[in-house]
C-alpha cells in the first residue's frame, strides 16, 4: 500500500522502532469504498448472532463519522 501511494510511513522521533501509517490524499480518496463495504457486510449479514440492529446502526454512524462520508 505504500509502493502504490495509499499509506506513509513515519517513525517515531523519539522511538525509531515504533512506525505509524496514515493515509495519504490517494489512500483517503478510498473512504467512500470502503464505507460501502462495511455497510454492504452489515446488511447482508443474516446471522442475528453476529450483530444486532442498534450494533449495526452505531457500526454504520461510527464509520460514516470517521471516514468523512
Amino acid at each position: 500500500m505504500e509502493g502504490e501511494g495509499l499509506i506513509e510511513k513515519i517513525t517515531d522521533e523519539k522511538d525509531k522502532r515504533v512506525n505509524y501509517y496514515i493515509l495519504t490524499e490517494k489512500g483517503r480518496s478510498l473512504n467512500r469504498l470502503i464505507y460501502d463495504l462495511v455497510v454492504f457486510t452489515l446488511d447482508n449479514d443474516d446471522d442475528p448472532t453476529h450483530y444486532s440492529e442498534k450494533t449495526k446502526e452505531e457500526t454504520k454512524q461510527i464509520f460514516r463519522e470517521k471516514l468523512g462520508v
